[in-house]
């Protein structure tokens, strides 16, 4: 019940306000989406346009209304993020730690940074949404592998994986993941074979997923517009990466070099249409697409750099311009006691924490799943926030929130993870003699009531104030 009324609420402080004014776009990637929603998904085209298919999808669901987009982004968010802080009551013996990690996955998620893309019809607040839909289904496998608990997780992921390009790397390392996964079965007393039917069919349908797009990538060209941002504006300001790239083939001209310091719309679409550059965006919808995600590897200095000067801003960024809303004013900056890590050395040590959870979970042969589902978001989520960063020059720190939310949310859980395992061990080491206290034992009947209770009075609280 009190799961139910905190999805009202959240509901209500984030569109109702704005329900009855006038909701009109902005954003010219929000009036891109719109277009290609109205093709339709019966229409061919629709699924190989400049645009990823997850959110004109769900927008053509909607009817094209955004009203209802909006509403069904808030609602499907505040959804996913009661499922992920129910699914830490299974993974975890301690009741206590088991609602302190939840609480803190939703002060976390009901921040205001994270909920100020559900007023836009932009693939952010989907993407967030999803992700955590998907990391709670992947946990509960960990916890219990079945046929039935892997075709959820995995449908969840191909719709998330979907909603945007740089996804693609994530759905790679739960391939990967999937494939250890065979392996564990193996070591396992004669696992189902419905269970291995259903890992494999997962891959297959995950890799199917990722040669969709980058077939839709292919088709659509839309990958030059990110790798004419990143000439324009990353390229040509450095000498050696100027060199390197037309080492490797990036053609040269004079028209090219006044682009230094430019993006792909700048001077009424320079990149894109003076015949000078012709030879330019030959290469750009060819062989360098290719280069570009080779200097990731070859060039990672240069792109680990970058990342590392964005990064602290990014977990610090509150996005106030983007906010048409005022969503800020309405949700919590800090709820149950908690805040968001919005400091660089809080981000960081956390991860660290979370890592060394994570190793000492695969250490343990029956928590196993748990650790490697654990390492393989930390892992999945790591590279996306590096292609997200290196991948576009434009709108960077917008592209880093899903990145952020989910390395931020691995941390939590995996803390809670330790937490749970400490104290666990240390009331087992209390109890070898237990001593019976009926008192103790009429209070912990009550407890889900009054925990209920509590968590319901805080949010009137904060509704009222």
């Amino acid at each position: 019940m009190a799961a139910s009324f905190g999805v009202l609420f959240y509901v209500l402080r984030v569109i109702g306000a704005v329900w009855r004014s006038d909701i009109a776009l902005s954003f010219p990637d929000s009036f891109s989406y719109l277009s290609v929603a109205k093709l339709g998904p019966f229409n061919p085209q629709f699924w190989f346009t400049d645009r990823p298919v997850g959110t004109p999808l769900l927008l053509w669901l909607c009817g094209l209304n955004t009203r209802i987009f909006f509403l069904f982004q808030t609602v499907l968010f505040a959804l996913s993020v009661t499922l992920l802080g129910h699914t830490m009551f299974g993974l975890m013996k301690n009741r206590f730690v088991s609602w302190m990690t939840a609480a803190g996955i939703v002060a976390l998620s009901f921040h205001p940074r994270f909920g100020i893309w559900h007023l836009e019809v932009l693939s952010e607040s989907l993407g967030l949404s999803l992700s955590l839909v998907a990391l709670a289904m992947w946990l509960r496998v960990a916890q219990d592998i079945t046929p039935s608990r892997i075709r959820w997780a995995v449908t969840a992921t191909i719709f998330w994986t979907i909603t945007r390009d740089a996804h693609v790397a994530t759905a790679v390392v739960i391939i990967a993941i999937l494939a250890l996964l065979v392996r564990h079965l193996r070591t396992r007393d004669s696992p189902p074979a419905s269970v291995h039917r259903s890992v494999r069919r997962s891959i297959a349908a995950l890799a199917l997923t990722v040669l969709y797009i980058v077939a839709a990538q292919s088709i659509s060209d839309r990958n030059q517009y990110p790798l004419m941002n990143n000439i324009g504006l990353r390229i040509l300001p450095n000498e050696d990466m100027t060199q390197a790239f037309v080492n490797r083939g990036m053609p040269q001209n004079d028209a090219l070099l006044t682009r230094t310091g430019s993006d792909t719309w700048d001077d009424d679409e320079f990149f894109l249409r003076s015949p000078d550059l012709a030879e330019f965006r030959s290469w750009v919808q060819g062989t360098g697409q290719l280069v570009q995600m080779s200097s990731l590897i070859f060039d990672a200095d240069f792109w680990v750099d970058i990342t590392a000067d964005v990064l602290p801003t990014a977990v610090t960024y509150n996005f106030e311009d983007y906010d048409r809303f005022s969503t800020s004013d309405r949700l919590p900056h800090r709820l149950f006691w908690f805040a968001p890590m919005q400091t660089p050395l809080s981000f960081g040590l956390s991860l660290l924490l979370a890592a060394g959870v994570a190793v000492s979970l695969i250490t343990h042969t029956r928590r196993r799943p748990i650790g490697i589902v654990i390492a393989g978001g930390l892992v999945a989520s790591g590279l996306d926030l590096y292609l997200s960063t290196a991948g576009d020059a434009v709108e960077v720190l917008r592209h880093l929130i899903g990145p952020i939310l989910r390395l931020s949310v691995l941390s939590i859980v995996a803390i809670g993870l330790g937490a749970d395992w400490v104290v666990s061990r240390w009331l087992a080491t209390r109890q070898s003699n237990p001593i019976r206290d009926p008192v103790r034992e009429r209070l912990s009947l009550t407890t889900p009531i009054a925990a209920s209770a509590a968590l319901l009075g805080v949010f009137v609280a904060w509704i009222g104030l």
